[in-house]
């Protein structure tokens, strides 16, 4: 088993070596630079290229990239203040884990309370319901389901925040949407 695990755990490390790798130039053979703006001048420009070394050849610029994804240094962000992007990333770490894991645990028991009516009620309108809530759970992305949801319990009923991360009520209809899919692949399981 432990030695399933390894090659699994080495496949992934392969596939995001790849993806890793088709990211970088793919974003390297697209035209122009992070700082074509037309307020920065051509010193300018030539200055913050140097900084962040574009000016280097690719290959340099892509061993620099991977050296640095594998010591967890990401850069800093352009858009909040040069902050350090994984700086900006632990910050929102929490509430992501939260949201998943709470996601989780609201599918799993919905979809087992789901599988296990529409189990013990076959071929009755609580087996047929059951299946067409898991055929719309499953086929709604869960974006959409997250309009949806904030539309018809925020804005029009007002029984949740609109947006936000302040506690259990703002990570409700969230973990809703998220859960849609778990939702509906457990009670087809269980079922």
């Amino acid at each position: 088993m432990l030695r399933y695990i390894l090659k699994r755990f080495g496949y992934m490390l392969i596939s995001l070596f790849i993806i890793m790798t088709i990211t970088f130039f793919l974003m390297k053979l697209m035209p122009g630079s992070p700082f074509n703006d037309a307020k920065l001048s051509a010193d300018q420009k030539e200055i913050l290229n140097e900084t962040y070394g574009l000016n280097d050849p690719v290959i340099v610029q892509y061993l620099h990239y991977l050296k640095n994804v594998v010591t967890g240094d990401f850069g800093v962000s352009f858009q909040y203040h040069h902050q350090p992007l994984w700086a900006l990333i632990q910050h929102r770490l929490i509430p992501s884990i939260e949201m998943g894991l709470a996601a989780m645990v609201i599918g799993i028991v919905l979809g087992l309370i789901l599988g296990v009516a529409a189990a013990t009620k076959q071929n009755t309108w609580v087996d047929y319901s059951a299946t067409v809530i898991s055929v719309i759970a499953v086929s709604v992305p869960s974006f959409v389901l997250a309009v949806l949801l904030q539309y018809v319990f925020s804005v029009r009923l007002r029984w949740f925040p609109v947006a936000g991360w302040e506690g259990i009520s703002t990570a409700i209809l969230p973990s809703l949407a998220l859960s849609a899919g778990v939702l509906a692949t457990v009670a087809r399981y269980i079922r």
